[in-house]
């Protein structure tokens, strides 16, 4: 079976073979974002089983529906604070302001509030942020806000990460948040 891509009419050589309900799930997060209800889709699953190439699948269904995508990603090596972000600050022109001072914990709330400002005027948006296993907790601990912050501002966010890295900062308060029949959980075989 093959999935036929919008705009072609056809099964694409890229097609994703098998996924019909996780792109519905995901076609369901740009939809909810299109109208209006910013949206956290989650991506899980082992190493190698195609979370990634449905993130990127997503981002071309949100191209095609009119949706700005801006990704970020967690580096193994690095685990940097705000690591995650980097990317996506640097797409939509943020310089996070505050007291260098103060601690990057106390500081999440002045990101918070200028990544939810920034992306509400930067127009419908897809948000895809891999490797959440290798983010750090204040990273996180924004992800799980952005959604409320947001408002009714058109943007969806879609965050990959593996079930069981060691080191893994805790999602349980992410999976709270995301919608339940929007969380796109992959346990395909390897």
């Amino acid at each position: 079976m093959s999935v036929t891509l919008p705009g072609t009419g056809q099964a694409g050589a890229d097609a994703l073979i098998g996924r019909e309900a996780e792109l519905d799930r995901i076609r369901q997060v740009l939809e909810a974002a299109r109208t209006g209800r910013p949206t956290i889709a989650l991506l899980m699953g082992e190493a190698g089983i195609g979370k990634t190439r449905l993130a990127d699948e997503a981002s071309r269904l949100a191209r095609a529906v009119g949706l700005r995508v801006l990704r970020g990603e967690s580096d193994a090596s690095s685990r940097r604070p705000m690591q995650l972000w980097r990317e996506v600050d640097r797409a939509l022109g943020l310089a996070v302001r505050g007291d260098p001072a103060l601690p990057v914990g106390e500081r999440r709330w002045e990101h918070l509030e200028a990544l939810a400002d920034a992306l509400a005027a930067g127009g419908p948006s897809l948000v895809v942020l891999e490797d959440l296993h290798w983010a750090d907790p204040i990273a996180i601990w924004v992800l799980e806000r952005l959604p409320r912050a947001l408002g009714e501002a058109p943007v969806a966010l879609l965050a990959t990460s593996r079930d069981h890295e060691p080191d893994t900062p805790a999602i349980d308060g992410l999976r709270r948040v995301a919608r339940p029949e929007l969380e796109v959980v992959d346990k395909m075989p390897h």
